[in-house]
């Protein structure tokens, strides 16, 4: 996770550019391999507070071990000056095999 967050973008740390979330994971049995989700909401404008998602993300995890506790970064493409947020946050432990489901992450914006 460490290099995650020392990513730069244009100069600048990724979580200092974008609106990022993390969360911890861990099984009891371990995985092949993970699937998180989650989406990114904020206020609609400066005038209008209503809230609105903006987008969804999408992060594949390697495999992690029995009990091993993983941090997984969720990264946006929405600015973080727009004061966004990551919310409901899913994980899903596969135990099937990984086959095209490689570490990756992924946003989709929603047009509204």
């Amino acid at each position: 996770m460490t290099a995650q967050l020392a990513q730069l973008v244009d100069g600048v740390r990724i979580c200092e550019k974008y609106s990022c979330g993390a969360v911890q994971i861990a099984s009891l049995n371990g995985c092949t391999w993970w699937e998180v989700n989650a989406k990114l909401v904020g206020e609609t404008s400066a005038d209008d507070k209503t809230l609105r998602s903006f987008g969804t993300i999408r992060t594949v995890v390697k495999a992690s071990a029995p009990r091993a506790i993983t941090t997984v970064l969720l990264i946006s493409q929405e600015l973080l000056a727009l004061k966004h947020i990551v919310t409901e946050i899913s994980a899903n432990c596969h135990h099937d095999p990984v086959g095209d489901n490689t570490p990756s992450s992924a946003y989709t914006p929603i047009n509204n």
